[in-house]
């Protein structure tokens, strides 16, 4: 049997608005057809076939006979028709439409006569007089509503050997099973997976329009009519027939109400026209045909698929509904399921499921049974994918189990309202690591909250195991998603406690990582150890790999919390291996992110960067958005440190994008805020001023206390540079205040360099020498090369102002030391370093400043030409006052000694002749006052204006004298 079948179209096939009632494309046949056709002629314009019918064209030049399948209601006659018109000219013995609804297997000879206008002539064999008949012919028969005559269908076959020039287009819910027959499947017209303008694009769509266009609604369509529509278009799976039924009540009920009632009810779905043919009145009386042609035990097994949610594989058709293979064809040629070859898989039409639903439901005692054992399948098929869910096989059980999400979520569903602890339990792991790896927050927090409500949880009332372990996963969702902070604490304290008089080792190791993970967000670093200590020594004892390997992972963490970033990669490089020996890829993409961060602050740039790239490969693969979010910051991070501004804003903006849309507030913060330090770099500090804003808010409602004390630095450091001093002052006390409360010295680090160089700006500057070493006192790591060196430059400047010409001198010294080996990396402006080192040496007559200055100023033009917005490029060089400052300098220090080099450049004659052109003197004059010949004369002129870089007397007379030459 040859499968011929083919993609749905995406626009009609014409545009209702192109065609008046003069010139219809139906008319234009009828103008050039042959008159012996018998085709009725079409009431409306085909909407959304295209596809179908060029392909079913192209197949009519080499098949005979072409079987559209399809159920009910789905379009198959008005495609058969327009194929039919189309393809009339090609028969010069006409086109005949058949219509075989009353036709019995014994009448079905006598209807075809009738239909292509044959009488039969004798008492000869009535099916021989007509195959005599049809032999010299050249015709098209369009069989209509073949499926209650199958077995007549060999009159098809006799015909298409007896008559050679004959061709059958053949409309049915079920194929014929003849051995000539091309089967060419009709769905339904293609629905939009979303809402909005585009939307019109759609065939589904455009039939509901097409139906309402004289209606008082088509005149007036707002955005949420749109909205509606697209709804009842996806209730119904695209069905023209149903589309039809629904558009009627446009002139009775709003949108909203006639989406209710196709919810609630299939009879609403009745047509109020007496011209509409009996078998498509209502869609209740379309599937009642298809219902009695099936034999029992096919009944009992469509109602029994209706319990599915979307697709149905095999497997599950036979366990669940007991469905044989023999059944499952029979389904499928009746047009009552569609079997997808592709992927592998059945599926039941939208409105078709709610039919057999209400069939399964008359018997309370079947539906129930098949429910539980539609549970009991989809738990089973949970626990087997747990162990691949963190190991081998991981994405393999991702894609299963996102295939199969919506029956999950069903079956999850009846294990609640049933209270069936055990099978909940057994599917928890599942569901929950789908939802994490999946950066799936939201959903799975949605999910785990109705089934603790659903089972009267609150604060684990229940006591039982199932119940904390409900409460502590949904905790650790709350954590993930970077909000609530409080929440997860308080649902993970109250589990920890409860697993530990449970004595339940596995799910005390759980609670342990993830109230550790939230107190170190929280700013609680010594409880965070002391619970990620206990989770490895108990890991450990149970030999537990996978929760070891989550132990050394959150460790690492804690280390980078802690700036100890040796140790950090220590543990890192642990959970790593075991990751690796495990086949976790989630777990190893989340490493290697954090080992990137750990080598970027120790400047191992190429390293960091290496890391990023292998974690955010493996973190695609996996689709795990919220770790590709963190990824691409960091890359971003990684550009701003090496000063290629275009492309760090094209990776905060793209984490920007995912993170908002994931609902992670903590990391669309700190995302804001590299965006804000960003703007700051580019100078445009306005900019930078709102992201910084947005983020302090985002961070003050989840209770994110690290990220405020960053933004709040962060903001201080906008205000001072956009002149704001006294502001930035004030905001830097109050940042410095919370550091020191949280016991934070990476933000109390950071805030005292940026206050000291707050007072500097504001001329306090014995205080500013004080905070500036306060906070140098602090970095007890030399990795934090930058950080030092940013501070030691605010010091030289501070000691130039106090006239303490040895200290001013011993930082600026160690300054420009630091600076020939590396130039610092980081968030902070380092033009500033350069510009207060070279200030320094300048006043006090050292050589090195030049060599400074000139090194800054090849660096700031280095950077300037990477920016390719002239805009930018301008705010970049202009706003920042250390450019602007280095800039001037440099041009300052050209024009001092620009004099004396082209002074040097010119011979002694050469400068002769200069002065006694500037006095007026021709050529002729100068030659007889210098005793020189007047070509020697025309020399020295050329060799002066080359030098000078003028073309003539009067420019070079000009220069000179700007030069201080004359």
């Amino acid at each position: 049997m040859k499968d011929a079948q083919k993609q749905k179209n995406t626009e009609p096939e014409h545009s209702l608005t192109k065609h008046s009632s003069h010139s219809t494309p139906t008319l234009q046949w009828l103008e050039t057809s042959n008159k012996d056709h018998r085709l009725p002629l079409p009431t409306t314009v085909i909407v959304g076939r295209r596809e179908e019918l060029c392909a079913l064209k192209k197949m009519m030049r080499s098949q005979r006979m072409i079987t559209l399948v399809g159920p009910g209601g789905v379009g198959k006659s008005r495609l058969a028709l327009q194929v039919a018109w189309e393809q009339a000219a090609h028969f010069p013995h006409g086109a005949y439409f058949v219509q075989l609804t009353a036709s019995t297997p014994e009448s079905i000879i006598s209807t075809l006569a009738d239909a292509i206008g044959f009488s039969f002539y004798s008492k000869q064999n009535p099916k021989l007089q007509l195959l005599d008949y049809l032999r010299a012919k050249k015709l098209l028969l369009v069989l209509d509503n073949f499926e209650h005559l199958l077995s007549a269908a060999g009159i098809c076959a006799e015909i298409l050997e007896h008559v050679p020039e004959v061709r059958l287009l053949i409309t049915s819910r079920e194929c014929l099973h003849l051995l000539e027959e091309c089967i060419f499947e009709i769905h339904g017209l293609d629905v939009p997976e979303q809402t909005g303008e585009q939307a019109r694009e759609y065939g589904a769509v455009q039939l509901f329009l097409q139906r309402i266009q004289h209606s008082q609604l088509a005149d007036g369509l707002r955005d949420d009519d749109l909205d509606h529509i697209v709804r009842i278009c996806r209730l119904l799976g695209g069905l023209p027939l149903a589309i039809e039924l629904a558009a009627v009540w446009v002139r009775a009920l709003s949108l909203k109400d006639i989406t209710r009632e196709i919810e609630r009810d299939l009879d609403f779905l009745v047509s109020p026209y007496d011209d509409q043919p009996p078998r498509h009145r209502g869609l209740r009386t379309v599937f009642e045909h298809s219902w009695n042609l099936l034999a029992e035990a096919e009944r009992q097994v469509l109602a029994r698929l209706s319990i599915f949610q979307g697709r149905i594989s095999r497997s599950a058709a036979e366990q669940v509904a007991g469905a044989s293979p023999q059944t499952l064809l029979s389904l499928v040629d009746g047009s009552l399921l569609r079997w997808n070859a592709a992927e592998e898989y059945y599926e039941l039409h939208p409105v078709l499921r709610q039919y057999s639903a209400e069939k399964l439901a008359i018997n309370a005692e079947e539906a129930n049974r098949v429910q539980a054992q539609h549970c009991a399948y989809f738990t089973d098929l949970l626990t087997r994918y747990h162990p691949q869910l963190r190991g081998h096989g991981q994405l393999k059980a991702l894609n299963a189990i996102k295939t199969e999400i919506d029956n999950i979520h069903q079956a999850w569903q009846w294990a609640i309202e049933h209270e069936h602890e055990d099978l909940i339990e057994r599917s928890l792991e599942s569901i929950f690591w789908f939802y994490i790896i999946g950066s799936r927050y939201q959903e799975g927090l949605a999910e785990l909250t109705n089934a603790s409500e659903q089972l009267g949880i609150k604060n684990g009332a229940s006591g039982s195991v199932v119940t904390w372990k409900l409460l502590a996963r949904q905790g650790v969702l709350y954590q993930s998603l970077g909000r609530e902070y409080q929440t997860a604490e308080q649902l993970l304290q109250g589990s920890l406690q409860a697993v530990r008089d449970l004595r339940t080792e596995s799910e005390i190791i759980f609670c342990l990582i993830g109230l550790g993970k939230t107190k170190l967000f929280l700013g609680d670093d010594s409880t965070a150890q002391d619970l990620f200590q206990e989770a490895l020594a108990l890991t450990q004892n149970c030999q537990s790999i996978e929760q070891e390997a989550d132990t050394l992972s959150a460790l690492g963490l804690l280390c980078q919390h802690q700036e100890d970033y040796s140790m950090a990669k220590v543990y890192h490089e642990q959970a790593l291996s075991l990751y690796r020996k495990m086949g976790d890829r989630w777990g190893e993409g989340q490493v290697l992110n954090r080992m990137g961060i750990a080598f970027m602050e120790e400047q191992d740039i190429v390293e960091a960067h290496s890391c990023y790239e292998q974690a955010l490969q493996i973190i695609r693969e996996l689709g795990s958005r919220n770790a590709e979010s963190h990824i691409l910051n960091n890359l971003g991070l990684i550009c701003l440190r090496m000063h290629n501004y275009e492309q760090a804003q094209e990776y905060f903006l793209e984490s920007r994008h995912i993170s908002h849309n994931l609902g992670d507030w903590q990391t669309l913060g700190i995302t804001l805020v590299n965006l804000g330090i960003l703007s700051l770099q580019l100078g445009i500090y306005s900019l930078a001023h709102d992201q910084i804003a947005k983020a302090q808010h985002l961070f003050a409602d989840v209770g994110y206390q690290r990220g405020l004390n960053i933004a709040g630095g962060a903001l201080g450091t906008i205000c001072r540079e956009a002149g704001d001093v006294k502001r930035a002052i004030d905001l830097d006390r109050q940042c410095l205040a919370q550091a020191r409360k949280d016991g934070n010295r990476v933000s109390e680090r950071y805030i005292l360099i940026q206050l000291g160089h707050a007072l500097a700006a504001a001329g306090k500057l014995a205080e500013s020498a004080e905070v500036f070493h306060e906070g140098l006192s602090l970095y007890d790591d030399l990795n934090q090369q930058s950080e030092i060196v940013e501070a030691m430059a605010g010091l030289a400047n501070v000691y130039l102002g106090l006239g303490d010409r040895a200290q001013a001198m011993h930082y600026a010294e160690s300054v420009w030391a630091c600076l020939e080996k590396q130039v610092p990396t980081g968030d902070m402006d380092v033009f500033s370093i350069y510009l207060n080192c070279y200030r320094v040496l300048e006043a006090y007559g050292d050589a090195r400043s030049v060599r400074v200055l000139n090194t800054a100023q090849t660096l700031l033009e280095e950077q300037a030409e990477k920016l390719h917005d002239d805009t930018v490029r301008h705010s970049f060089l202009e706003n920042v006052a250390s450019r602007k400052a280095i800039t001037q300098a440099s041009q300052q220090k050209t024009q001092l000694t620009l004099p004396t080099v082209l002074a040097d450049s010119l011979t002694r004659q050469e400068r002769e002749v200069l002065s006694l052109m500037a006095e007026g003197l021709t050529n002729r004059d100068i030659a007889e006052h210098l005793v020189i010949t007047i070509g020697t004369v025309k020399i020295h002129t050329h060799n002066i204006y080359g030098k000078l870089e003028v073309k003539n007397r009067t420019q070079a007379v000009c220069r000179a004298r700007d030069l201080g030459l004359l």
